[in-house]
């Protein structure tokens, strides 16, 4: 057992029984026999690994102030869909998505996210759509890093930001 993290050591002691046979001329014939039947002792060992990644989204309204829940997110992909909506400071957070070492096989891991639009007087949504790529790294010490990278609309993005505008509509008839 050398103690590494991620491993789990086989702990079951193994049999090893030894026939010595003397040939007669001065030599000894040594015969192992194991308890599993094989020709060596077999030891199992696993490892297993983890990692966990939790997306944020900034949204911004101009012209009017934001409230908590007012506009609604969508992430989707790689068997996640999550719709969550912002606090009141603009932040969009989205649960934690857990990954282990059968994962890492899959990376990157692609989703998307993008505002729900609905139609609000005076709203106009922004209709931009973030794919984000997850590349998944094992550090051989039972842990995972999970590294994103943003896209918008095809093109490289710093994170994931959503501004919507509010202007408001009307119209006044004055009668003398």
């Amino acid at each position: 057992n050398g103690g590494e993290s991620g491993y789990t050591y086989d702990t079951v002691a193994k049999t090893v029984t030894v026939s010595v046979v003397d040939n007669g001329n001065g030599t000894l014939t040594a015969t192992p026999t194991y308890d599993n039947g094989g020709t060596a002792a077999q030891f199992t060992n696993t490892y297993k690994a983890s990692g966990e990644l939790t997306l944020n989204a900034t949204k911004k309204l101009e012209g009017s102030t934001l409230e908590a829940g007012q506009f609604s997110f969508t992430l989707t992909g790689d068997g996640v869909s999550q719709t969550k909506t912002n606090n009141a400071g603009g932040v969009v957070e989205f649960d934690t998505i857990s990954y282990t070492e059968n994962d890492i096989k899959n990376s990157p891991i692609i989703y998307t996210v993008k505002e729900v639009l609905e139609t609000k007087d005076g709203y106009t949504y922004d209709e931009s759509v973030y794919t984000v790529k997850v590349t998944l790294t094992d550090n051989g010490d039972g842990t995972i890093t999970a590294t994103p990278s943003y896209e918008k609309n095809g093109e490289p993005a710093t994170g994931l930001a959503f501004t919507n505008t509010y202007t408001a509509n009307g119209s006044v008839q004055l009668k003398a």
